[in-house]
């Protein structure tokens, strides 16, 4: 390898953002496939997940690909549908434990409730906060 003062490719280190991701742990049956193809539908409105000869499949920017058992069946950060195995899953992922349909929110999300919450009433502004609330506990988790 060349002397990164003469080569612009030299490896660069970096940090992965924190973020917060949906995901549902594959155990390989067909009933879970079925629960992952349609939780990747109701979120996205597209089939991110399908089911090929009894095994689960993601569709990826490289093409369809296979779901091992035991992996997490991922929705990314853009709803992109990704799995990690179980060993990276134990060394990179944390639980929440945060109630699904509060958290996570997109930062997209977060500015429409901040310009709803602008000419929003009492009940609708509790709402917005539980949700706000639910958003940094997940964070800070």
């Amino acid at each position: 390898m060349k002397d990164r003062t003469t080569t612009r490719y030299w490896p660069k280190r970096y940090r992965h953002r924190p973020t917060v991701v949906e995901g549902v742990v594959y155990d390989g049956s067909i009933d879970c496939a079925r629960v992952i193809v349609e939780w990747g539908r109701l979120r996205t409105g597209i089939s991110p997940f399908t089911i090929d000869y009894d095994e689960l499949h993601m569709a990826t920017r490289q093409g369809n690909r296979y779901v091992p058992a035991g992996d997490l069946a991922v929705l990314g950060v853009k709803l992109e549908p990704y799995s990690v195995d179980p060993e990276v899953r134990e060394e990179s992922y944390v639980e929440l434990g945060v109630d699904y349909g509060a958290a996570p929110l997109t930062i997209g999300r977060v500015r429409e409730l901040a310009d709803e919450s602008r000419s929003a009433n009492g009940d609708r502004l509790r709402d917005i906060n539980a949700q706000l609330v639910a958003l940094c506990e997940a964070l800070l988790a």
